[in-house]
């Protein structure tokens, strides 16, 4: 059965081959790519595993709590020893009132006879309930300790009343109280139309149920329990309370496809004249999706395969109104799978406020919007069910690198519709309206501990491949027919195995605020690595304005550097020149010396001579005192060189130890 792909929030693409189905997070996609050194090593998970066995259901209960108790082991031996013999007294005589409850009705059947049999059934379904209140009561008192750390005794009971709670362990009541403070934080008006809608739901079963009564149709009186379903269309909120398993067993059985559309409405208090009139207004609007939507429902298999192929414009204007009424979400490829088992149960007004009512109250809109946050959650849940309930299948899927996102998100998206027929996608639908959404990761664990046993001998490739194609494999029917109906699967076996895993909300709460607990870390996470970049980018900056700086500073030393060398030449030189005016000054004194010895009377040449010896004389010490002189100055400012040059080495090696230090980069 192929189909076309689910995009993000996007358009759809325009080809129309066929495409994988589902849209994937983008940490998601490239999965099957996933590089294998990344995956957490086998014997670490064995470790924390332990021993590869199946929690009892006396054991779940107890788990729900124990891995938030582990961070305590270490004060374990401080625990009151009174209190733990209390906790085994209780167990005692849970196990005293269960064995009288059994012999009871033993004898009950024993003496009275068919009649008997029922009440016995009766007895060991009660005793059954008992246990497994009992069990978790003990499981609480295992965990009463814990909570005693840093809180005071009346907010231990507080809290253990609340954990005790019905709700927290009936995923169909969780929801059902879910469902009630939804209607109740509308305004009192809301609720009145509401209501109104409810008890015309109510009247229209009514008179049905007298008319077939009246008409006296054996195949409806004897097909359909009116009884009931009679029940459950006025009061569900006391069947729900008081007949839990009996809700369980008829639902899981489907609920009868001549009521299903009114039992859905009034579970999820859908019916609303607001929305119906938004409906109408909505048909004669126009929506920026309007083509991507036309183009998916037409190459959708699971629309143009099934019975709601003559309904497809009602189809359309449903979806289409969606995209106007949550703008948010628009429109995404695969709201089709979500529309199409509504529409086929009930008018298409109805079947628009009961759309609005699962993507709000069931929160399938968390599955649609950009980041696609329910998906990660519902993803996240399913991988601690599987590493709870089949800890060695989880480990060897880690080990082959496999996650939960490469096969397990066109279950959600889809609820199985992408593979299974219209009927099948009817009873896994009934079971979602009763239960939730949750009840998905039912079935989705079903098919994972059926086939554990084969997916245990695979390696990564034959994983992806028989994950996402084989797995269901396992419900097919002896019947072989090229076209997938109803009667392709067994129907009833995949949904009767399923129901048998046990999950309770309790649990699953656990688990979604362990998922908020790491979303909140991992978006503290990208905040300070955020602002760590920020950082480090103004710290290169800086370092690019002091290399700039020190280029300069550079710059300038190599210059007083060039004109301290071109000073020292010019002093050398004017000290050649003074050493040879001196040597002159001691050649003419000499020579005037031997002048002046002179004996000579005849030839006098005294005056003149000098005359002009005197005149040299003078012009050589006033050049020499001229040279003297700026020779000081020169010496003078060759010493104020000098001393700023000492300046600017110091100032350039003080900068240079501080630029050119280590820094560290946050990157």
């Amino acid at each position: 059965m192929s189909d076309a792909n689910l995009p993000d929030k996007q358009e759809s693409t325009t080809e129309k081959s066929a495409e994988p189905l589902v849209p994937e997070p983008k940490e998601i996609q490239n999965g099957e790519n996933a590089d294998k050194s990344s995956v957490i090593e086998p014997e670490k998970d064995l470790k924390r595993h332990g021993t590869f066995r199946k929690l009892t259901d006396e054991e779940l209960g107890g788990h729900v709590m124990d891995s938030v108790a582990s961070r305590s082991i270490d004060k374990e031996d401080s625990f009151n020893h009174e209190e733990l013999k209390a906790n085994e007294q209780i167990g005692k005589e849970t196990n005293s009132e269960e064995t009288g409850a059994t012999e009871a009705a033993e004898i009950t059947f024993k003496e009275k006879g068919t009649e008997a049999e029922v009440n016995k059934v009766d007895s060991i379904s009660l005793t059954a309930e008992t246990k497994e209140k009992n069990a978790s009561s003990s499981s609480f008192g295992k965990i009463r300790k814990w909570f005693s750390f840093g809180r005071k005794e009346a907010e231990d009971r507080d809290i253990l009343r609340q954990l005790e709670e019905d709700e927290n362990f009936n995923l169909a009541l969780s929801r059902y109280l879910e469902n009630s403070a939804a209607l109740k934080s509308q305004s009192e008006k809301d609720q009145e139309a509401v209501d109104t809608c409810a008890k015309n739901l109510r009247k229209t079963f009514n008179e049905i149920k007298t008319g077939i009564e009246i008409s006296h149709d054996k195949m409806l009186l004897k097909g359909i329990d009116w009884e009931f379903w009679s029940d459950v269309v006025n009061d569900y909120s006391a069947v729900v309370n008081d007949k839990p398993q009996q809700l369980l067993d008829h639902v899981s059985q489907g609920i009868p496809k001549e009521l299903r559309g009114m039992v859905w409405q009034l579970i999820c208090n859908s019916k609303s004249l607001q929305l119906e009139e938004f409906y109408r207004d909505g048909k004669n609007k126009t929506s920026n999706y309007e083509k991507s939507i036309k183009r998916d429902l037409v190459r959708t298999s699971f629309v143009t395969n099934s019975e709601v192929r003559s309904k497809i414009q009602d189809l359309y204007e449903i979806i289409k109104c969606y995209s106007l009424y949550d703008e948010e979400v628009g429109y995404t490829q695969g709201m089709a799978f979500l529309t199409v088992p509504l529409l086929m149960n009930m008018e298409a007004s109805e079947a628009f406020c009961m759309l609005v009512k699962l993507m709000k109250n069931y929160k399938f809109r968390e599955l649609y919007l950009p980041e696609m946050p329910g998906l990660h959650l519902k993803l996240y849940q399913f991988d601690r069910l599987l590493e709870d309930h089949l800890p060695e299948l989880y480990v060897h899927l880690q080990k082959e690198g496999v996650r939960s996102s490469m096969y397990a998100t066109q279950w959600f998206l889809t609820l199985f519709g992408y593979k299974f027929p219209l009927e099948m996608v009817l009873r896994v639908y009934d079971i979602v309206i009763a239960e939730g959404m949750e009840s998905i990761l039912r079935f989705a664990l079903n098919l994972m501990e059926k086939n554990c046993e084969e997916l245990l001998k695979l390696n990564f490739d034959q994983l992806v491949k028989f994950l996402k194609e084989e797995i269901f494999h396992y419900y097919l029917s002896e019947n072989e027919e090229d076209e997938i109906t109803a009667d392709t699967y067994r129907l009833d076996d995949f949904v009767s195995d399923s129901m048998t895993i046990k999950i309770l909300p309790l649990e699953l709460h656990r688990y979604e605020a362990e998922f908020d607990e790491i979303s909140r870390l991992e978006e503290r996470r990208k905040i300070e690595l955020d602002e760590l970049r920020m950082q480090n980018s103004e710290l290169l900056r800086e370092i690019r304005k002091i290399e700039a700086a020190y280029a300069t500073l550079n710059k300038e030393h190599v210059n007083i550097a060039n004109k301290m060398v071109q000073g020292k030449i010019e002093i050398a030189n004017l000290e050649d020149e003074n050493e040879h005016l001196q040597r002159e000054i001691k050649e003419t004194t000499k020579r005037l010396t031997n002048l002046d010895k002179q004996t000579d009377t005849h030839v006098d040449f005294r005056g003149e001579i000098s005359t002009s010896l005197d005149q040299e004389v003078q012009r050589t010490l006033q050049k020499n005192s001229e040279v003297m002189s700026e020779n000081a100055d020169l010496e003078e400012q060759l010493s104020s060189l000098e001393s700023k040059l000492e300046d600017l080495k110091l100032q350039v090696k003080n900068h240079s130890r501080w630029s050119l230090r280590p820094k560290k980069v946050f990157w």
